[in-house]
């Protein structure tokens, strides 16, 4: 059991190709697949700049995005597997991580900030999570995550050369502690570096080997850009480009491609994000989130604790 028991995720059975793929490709470096997004993010600027006028704090594109994406692996949970040790799991939260500057200058130090989700979380709630977060991180206290990288860092070369040669060993025979799987931003659904922000536009992001993230999101700046209407005409709007570096063993090009579609749709069409999403149990038991399980399974655990 000590190969098929993690933490963060629960053993998934795999027939066919897919089951070969891992042996084929043992690294994430060597199954990369590279795909560039264009997206007009008009209408969800208007939508921003609406909500600003009654929010308490500022709500950016980058809450969109992180909304759009949440929704779209709740609707396309295969997205949130990954493979370790050459076994596939299908992770048992949804979180995401990235990282913010406490200035926008070169000398400011930079924090990693890793979130965890609710499947059911809108627009509205995911920038509000995402702003207490953030705000958490910047401050003199820090967040865990940032000390546990800050801890890291402080270690001798030699020990800091086996501690991490310990971690590397230790999550791929899965026996790597809950807590370090919770506090280092290695093991989460997927990274996301808006590098927007900074006024760039999106580079393809690398993959990491250690740990368990198969998804590297990179988000561009801003631009105009003239756009043909279907009546042939012209109109200015504005769209960004979103790169993204995909583990190709966790799923096929065609379930991505589809996933891809629903980030686009709801981007362009954001008031479906402010809405709670309703699931149903089939939903959720394939999603096999950890804090949200089925309402059967829930009323049943009820019961036998009565």
């Amino acid at each position: 059991m000590i190969l098929k028991y993690r933490p963060d995720g629960t053993y998934i059975k795999q027939k066919g190709f897919f089951r070969l793929m891992p042996y084929i490709m043992p690294t994430r470096s060597e199954s990369t697949i590279f795909f560039e997004q264009e997206i007009d993010i008009t209408n969800s600027l208007a939508l921003i700049e609406r909500l600003n006028q009654e929010s308490n704090h500022k709500i950016t594109f980058f809450h969109v995005y992180m909304a759009s994406c949440i929704r779209t692996i709740v609707n396309r949970p295969k997205l949130n597997r990954f493979v370790n040790n050459y076994r596939y799991f299908q992770r048992n939260n949804i979180s995401m991580n990235f990282v913010a500057k406490k200035e926008l200058t070169d000398e400011a130090e930079e924090i990693n900030v890793t979130m965890k989700f609710s499947p059911y979380d809108t627009l509205l709630e995911v920038s509000e999570k995402i702003h207490n977060e953030v705000y958490k991180a910047k401050s003199p206290k820090g967040n865990v995550n940032q000390r546990d990288v800050d801890l890291l860092s402080k270690i001798p070369h030699p020990i800091l050369k086996f501690t991490m040669g310990l971690l590397k060993f230790c999550n791929k025979y899965n026996i790597i502690p809950k807590a370090m799987v919770e506090n280092l931003p290695f093991f989460t659904t997927a990274f996301i570096a808006n590098i927007g922000s900074i006024g760039i536009d999106a580079p393809f992001h690398h993959n990491f080997e250690l740990g368990t993230i198969g998804l590297f999101i990179a988000i561009g700046k801003i631009r105009d850009k003239e756009v043909k209407l279907a009546d042939g005409s012209y109109q200015n709007r504005k769209v960004v480009t979103v790169n993204y570096t995909h583990d190709d063993r966790v799923v096929d090009g065609v379930y991505c491609a589809k996933a891809l579609k629903m980030i686009k749709d709801d981007i362009q069409n954001p008031e479906k994000l402010l809405e709670k999403i309703e699931l149903t149990d089939k939903q959720l038991e394939y999603l096999k989130l950890k804090d949200f399980p089925p309402k059967s399974k829930s009323k049943k655990k009820k019961s036998e604790k009565k």
